[in-house]
This record gives structure tokens, sequence and C-alpha cells, in this order.
């Protein structure tokens, strides 16, 4: 498959790959990491250094006598060490998006601490290169040190400031220029010569162009996004070459320099793992965590690959040492892997705080109401701002600006209320609309506080931070907002339909309390939250109807429309759906609570109750579609999944509903015969729920 004769064309193209592959990772590497590092992050990454590499160099000169003498050598001594103490950012971020921690605990922590290795590894590298050269001749150090500034200046002051001015030149929202990102691209391959030239390796200038270019949208989105799938399919050959050279036939595994030489290695990832957990374990982090972490710093990947190809063509390596490096490469990671996986895998974090069940239906009406909203774009907030502006109960709200993370590696939580702890806070500044908004429609509501947030993480997992932080706020309430299928409302620059589903999926699957979902139609001609008045409550009337179906969703529902008809300009309708020959064992608690809303609300001229009987399915939505004749803002349902009393209302549409975490009624409201904003409410259930009547409603088919 690959010809002798072909050898220089692909390990040349093998070169390119790796230049662009460290690039793609330089790109979303983030150095103030390093400076926001917490104490036992700095103390774990440079324990965890320290250790393997004066463990790997004392039994190195202990066996020197026994070990073949290309590894003899001051400069391969001092390079093994090295090899095995320090830990790729770029092979720890790979392998935590692989097995979705990268926003886990464990998963920030890692990224911390090797940000913290690659810090000194950079410089480590620049004094082993300067070794290197001096080995030959001693005044070759000062021109070796001269070119490595002529090659720091050429990044810092001519590719650094054009980056920037493309960035300012690029409008907002739209992609940046063709001219832009080729222009770039061949920078890589410059800066890869010129390192390459001046003695140092092919991957140290296109690694250090990374670092200072801007990270982030425009310019660092745009190259991370045009470079990865070059990148992807140009790293086999590179897998290819390796393949090549590896000969197992040729490692004498029972020689003496052969067990001399696994010996050093095995010490050097022994030292690696204690010097990762022992610091760590010194701050009381628990033991489980610490020894996840230090399988992680332990892995190794193409960065290792990339080195020891390296050694091999400056002759610190044979053929026979490089193999045994290799196989020593795939046998950590065969055990590391499946062990952090087992080790770290994740708990839902609503187990530890069992005894502790979110609910409206149970919070007092007159309690602050803690609700955590996330908010994907701008076009999101209007109407959530109405339904606030609606709730008449004094609210906490917490709004999370859910943001994914693209053209970087270390997720973020940025709070908005302290910016200077945020580290590189530009990756905010696509949240600011929606901060603005929300903050003048605090301060004209005296009876909402606002608190905002911007989460940058991978949209699969965000799930998680959402789940962490809705615990830690003690929220009773979660809204996520629901995008619509053909984009009816915002345009196609945003998250597509199919992934903004895949978060409420999974947000509905976890979530500590009770969840709504909210359907926007966009058509909110009375509000305004661009206006330069002091206030910004809607005057208009605000008509809500709400859809009782029955079981614990419907009963959350009507504990929310509660909270709302106290407010003198929303006008509430309850429609209650009710079988002919309906178990009164599985509604006594739906009769409970409709007749104590009842008979809190119904003197009141703004609060219609009616009660309809039907048979079956057919009929409820044949009721529905009368229902929906324009006069309402606001439809309001349970989401009525797995209880018997709302699944037999709906019988035999279930096959016809196509966003399931919208449940049936609810996914018939998002259709496009209606015209009015949703909300479809889901009530918190702790699994082993000691309500037996709930319990049967939930569980009983």
């Amino acid at each position: 498959m690959f010809p002798d004769n072909g050898t220089l064309q692909y390990n040349s193209i093998a070169v390119l790959a790796m230049m662009l592959f460290i690039f793609v990772i330089g790109l979303r590497m983030d150095t103030t990491m390093v400076r926001n590092a917490e104490k036992k992050v700095l103390y774990a990454g440079l324990f965890g250094m320290a250790l393997p590499f004066v463990l790997v160099i004392r039994v190195v000169v202990y066996y020197r006598g026994l070990m073949n003498p290309a590894m003899s050598t001051t400069s391969s001594a001092v390079g093994l060490a090295s090899s095995l103490s320090m830990t790729g950012f770029m092979v720890i971020y790979l392998v935590l998006k692989e097995l979705n921690l990268l926003n886990s605990d464990i998963g920030r922590l890692a990224l911390n601490t090797a940000m913290v290795t690659d810090a000194v590894a950079f410089n480590a590298i620049l004094l082993f290169e300067t070794m290197k050269q001096s080995s030959h001749d001693k005044s070759i150090i000062f021109k070796f040190m001269g070119s490595v500034g002529c090659l720091g200046a050429l990044v810092l002051f001519v590719l650094r400031p054009m980056a920037t001015w493309a960035s300012r030149k690029t409008l907002p929202g739209q992609p940046v220029s063709q001219f832009y990102v080729i222009v770039f691209i061949m920078s890589v391959l410059l800066v890869g010569f010129v390192s390459d030239f001046i003695g140092a390796t092919v991957v140290e200038g296109p690694l250090l162009l990374a670092l200072v270019l801007p990270d982030g949208p425009p310019i660092g989105t745009t190259l991370v996004a045009r470079t990865e799938t070059i990148v992807e399919l140009l790293m086999p050959l590179i897998y290819a070459q390796v393949g090549q050279i590896v000969d197992v036939s040729i490692v004498k595994f029972d020689s003496v320099d052969s067990r001399a030489f696994a010996f050093i290695v095995f010490v050097g990832c022994l030292g690696k793992f204690w010097g990762t957990v022992l610091p760590l374990l010194y701050f009381k982090m628990p033991l489980r965590p610490a020894i996840t972490l230090g399988f992680i710093m332990g892995l190794r990947g193409q960065v290792e690959l990339f080195t020891y190809l390296h050694w091999l063509d400056y002759g610190m390596l044979q053929r026979e040492d490089f193999t045994f490096l290799v196989l020593l490469l795939l046998l950590i990671a065969a055990i590391s892997g499946p062990m952090i996986a087992i080790m770290d895998k994740p708990i839902p974090t609503y187990t530890m705080h069992s005894n502790e069940r979110r609910t409206i239906e149970q919070l007092p009406l007159n309690a602050e109401l803690h609700m955590l909203t996330c908010v994907y774009d701008q076009e999101n907030v209007p109407a959530l701002l109405k339904l606030l502006d609606a709730s008449h109960s004094p609210v906490a709200l917490y709004a999370l600006h859910l943001v994914e993370l693209i053209g970087r590696a270390a997720p973020m939580f940025i709070s908005h209320k302290r910016p200077k702890i945020t580290g590189n806070y530009k990756h905010a500044e696509s949240s600011k609309p929606i901060i603005s908004a929300f903050k003048k429609f605090e301060e004209s509501n005296k009876q909402v506080q606002i608190q905002a947030f911007t989460v940058v993480s991978p949209y699969n997992t965000v799930y998680r931070d959402i789940e962490r932080f809705a615990l830690e706020k003690k929220a009773y309430l979660l809204i996520m907002p629901f995008q619509m299928r053909c984009n009816e409302v915002r345009d196609n620059s945003r998250t597509t339909y199919r992934t903004e589903r895949m978060v409420n999926a999974s947000v509905v699957s976890h979530a500590p309390c009770s969840i709504g979902i909210f359907i926007d139609r966009g058509r909110h001609p009375t509000w305004t939250t661009t206006s330069s008045s002091s206030s910004t409550h809607c005057a208009a009337p605000y008509r809500v109807i709400v859809l009782f179906l029955g079981g614990p969703d419907s009963r959350e529902a009507l504990a929310y429309a509660n909270r709302m008809v106290g407010k003198e300009n929303v006008s509430m309708s309850i429609v209650r759906f009710v079988l002919s020959e309906e178990n009164n064992k599985n509604k006594r608690k739906d009769d409970e609570a409709v007749e104590t809303f009842v008979t809190n609300n119904l003197r009141k001229e703004n609060v219609v109750y009616n009660e309809v009987t039907l048979k079956d399915g057919l009929e409820t939505i044949s009721i529905i579609r009368k229902l929906n004749d324009g006069n309402y803002d606001l439809w309001i349902v349970g989401r009525g999944e797995g209880v018997p009393s709302s699944e037999a209302l709906v019988k035999g549409l279930s096959e016809w509903s196509e966003n399931r975490e919208l449940g049936v009624v609810g996914d018939f409201i998002a259709s496009p015969d209606f015209n009015s904003t949703a909300l479809v409410l889901q009530q918190h259930v702790m699994s082993g729920d000691e309500d037996e009547d709930e319990d049967e409603e939930r569980d009983d088919n």
C-alpha cells in the first residue's frame, strides 16, 4: 500500500498533518487557565512532573551500563525523563472529549492540571533543544536562542496583529473571509518550516502561533473548523508511518537492556501516577477522583508519537527502543481508558440530594420561587420576560446563556456580576444583549431578582452543568426554550433544531427539579426589551389557558398558573378533561388540587373554570382544536408521560407525536396550527418516592 519509492511523499504529508494537528489543539488551549489555577492544581501539575523526572534520571544513571549506547547519553536520558513526566494538554483534551467528560468536575481539573504541565513543558523543550544544539558546538547555543527570538518576534509582532486586524474587519455574525483563512493556514506551514530550519522541532512553531492567535470567534473558531477536516484526513498517514517503523520481532524482551528500559519506563509511569495523586490527597480530595485524575494524567497519545519520531530522526532512539515505546503507549491507553470510564462513571447529581423534592406544587404560594431559565440566543428572551412579568409571587431568576463550545478546549462558566474572575471574558461578548435585557427587566420589577451567567460547554453534556447549577441554586423550576422545526422565528445562523432537541431531551431526563419546555412563537407586538422607557411591564391583557388532563404534571401546571392569577393584566381559563369511566382512586389528588385552586380563585373576575367529560383521545384533540380560536397568549399543559389518567385522554395519539419531550398534548400545541406561546411542565418525581398514590399514577399501566 505504501511503496518504498513513495516514502518521502507520504512522510512529508505526515509532517504537514502533524503541524496542523498541533496548531488546531493549540488554538483550543486557554493560557489563562494557568494564571487562574487553584493551588491543588498547581501542586498536582508540578509535583506530577518533578517526581517522575527525578526518579527516571536516577534510575537511568544507575542502569546506564546495562542500556544500549543510544539511550545512555545525557540528552536521551533527559528526553526520556521529560516524556514520561509531562502530560500533553492535547492528549488529555481528546480523551476527555471521547469520554464525554470535558465539563465534568474531574475533566475541568484534568484540563487545568495539563495546562500547568504544558506551560512548564514548553520551556523545558526549549531548554532541551538548546542542550542538544550546544552538545555539538558551544557557540551554536547563541545562534539557536537568537533564531528562537526571531521566530517569536515574527509570531508576536507580525502574525498576531494581522489576526487582530482581521477580527476587527469581520462584522459580528459574519464569516471570516476565505483570504484570511488561507493566509493563516499558510502561516502554520511557514512557522513550522522556520522552527525546523533553526534546529527546533517542526511542531514548536505552529504551537507558538496557535497560542498567540486570538482564540474563540471569529478567527479561532473559523480556523479550527476549517483545519479539523484536513487533520482528520491526513492523521492516518502518521499512524501508517509509525506502523511501518514498528517491528515487534526485533524487540528482545528477555535481554538485559530491554528489561532495564522496561523498568525505567515503569518507574516513570508509577512516579507520574503518585506524583499527581499525593498532592490531591493532601488537599483533601476524595480518593476515587484523585486516582481517576492520576490515570488521566498518565495518558499518552499523538504528542508522544510525534516526539518518538523526532528522536528517531535525530538518532536518540533505535528502532527497537521506538517499537518498545509505541507498544507501551498502546498498553497505557488500553488500561487507562477503561479505568477512567469506570472510576468516573457519571452519577446523577440529584441522587446525592434524594431527600429534596423540588416542585412548585409543594412550595407555599407566598414563598420566593427559585427559577433557572436557559436561553440559546436573544430571540428567546422577550417571551421569557413576558412570562416572568405575568408571575405575581416573588421570583429569584437565574439566567443561563448556553453557548456551544467551539474553537476552545476548556468549558467556561462566566458570572456576569463578577467579570474579573472569569479569565478570558471576551467569550462573554455574545451574551451582552441577553444580559442587558434581563438587567433592564430586573430594574423595573422589584419582585424579581435576576443573576445572569454564561455557560460555554459541549452541547452533548451541557445538561450536567444545568443540573449542577439547578441544585446549587435550589431551583424549583427549570425552563428550557424549544426550537421550532422550520425556524419559524429564528434565522439559520442559530444552532440546529436537532441539537437543541437533544439538549432539551437530556435536561428533561436528568432535571433535579420541575422542568418547563417553553415554546415561543415569537409574536409579541405589545412587548419590547429595547424600549427607552423606564418601565418594561406589559400593560396589555395576558390571556392564559391551562389544560388539566390529570396527574402530577397537570397539578404542577395548575400550581404555576396559581402564581399568575394575582396579576392584574392576567386572565386565566382552566379547562379540566375528565374521563367518563375514570377510576376515582387515581383522581383523588387531582380533585384536591383543582378544588383548592377553584376555592381560592373562582371569585376573581379574571379566572374561569370549565370541566369537560370525554370518552377518548379523539374527543380530547377535538376540544383542544375548538379552544384554539386565537384568544389565548399562553397555553400551559402538563407533559403527562407515564401517567395512566393522562395517557387515557390521548390514547391512540402517541404514535403521531414527534417531540417526546413535550408529551402528546404539548407536541400537538407545538404544531403550526397553533399561534400561541406554550409552556409544557413536568413535575419532579424522585426515584423511590414514598407517595403511593403518585406511584400508582406513574407506574400502573
